[in-house]
């Protein structure tokens, strides 16, 4: 049974999760504060944390930096106002997986952490990434069965779930233009909508970690007005 930890310093909205999670055959626990949230993850080890963006202060920020340093295989839900796009952008450029705006239906909420966790591989995975390889690129290495992803130098690379399996999506289609949208309904089953920046993000993300100079990719391509492309030339390993 997967864990959800709810952080929001609201009562009943954290009885509610609770309450709709449990019946959907979640283990909950929940807290109230950053400080009890850090304690909760220590002893309960979820794998999803569901975020309130009442938190996105300074501390907030430090609190989502902290569970990719410290936790990178645990999922992140960020709750945000509808209006506050700048809170949206924010999480994502940190670390968040995914994010839902208020008011939230609570089919949504569940339907967005079962998506989390498929991409964080807690849960079953997609039929069209559920194969376990190993993919090479010039130096790279990723196992999709450990997810590891290793560098030229030999250095493990931490990704978060949503930069992991936007790296997946890329190696098992190389040199294929792929639409935002295309991208994120492999990697989160849903699709993209207008202004929504959350591919992007993940690009940019990722870029920092693989590219040796991420203004100038080699591996990832822009192709204006039509997507992304994958430039290397992925192999198998045998």
């Amino acid at each position: 049974m997967e864990t959800v930890l709810v952080v929001d310093d609201n009562a009943e909205v954290q009885q509610m999760l609770r309450d709709y999670l449990a019946e959907h055959g979640f283990h909950v626990c929940s807290a109230n504060s950053l400080l009890s949230a850090k304690a909760s993850i220590e002893e309960r080890r979820p794998s999803i944390i569901i975020l309130d963006s009442m938190l996105h202060g300074e501390h907030g920020i430090e609190f989502l930096k902290y569970v990719r340093q410290s936790h990178p295989d645990i999922g992140l839900l960020v709750v945000s106002e509808r209006a506050d796009v700048v809170d949206r952008i924010i999480g994502l450029e940190v670390g968040a997986d995914d994010y839902i705006a208020k008011p939230f239906h609570l089919r949504e909420v569940l339907a967005r952490v079962k998506s989390v966790l498929r991409r964080s591989g807690a849960a079953v995975m997609p039929d069209s990434l559920i194969r376990s390889d190993v993919f090479c690129f010039e130096d790279w290495r990723i196992d999709t069965d450990r997810h590891k992803v290793i560098s030229g130098h030999g250095e493990e690379i931490s990704l978060t779930s949503g930069e992991y399996k936007l790296l997946e999506v890329f190696v098992r289609h190389p040199h294929r233009v792929l639409s935002r949208d295309h991208l994120l309904e492999m990697m989160t089953s849903r699709r993209w909508e207008p202004f929504d920046r959350s591919v992007d993000t993940r690009v940019r993300r990722l870029r920092a970690k693989i590219e040796e100079d991420p203004a100038q990719p080699r591996f990832i391509l822009t192709i204006r007005g039509e997507g992304y492309l994958f430039a290397a030339n992925v192999k198998r390993a045998s």
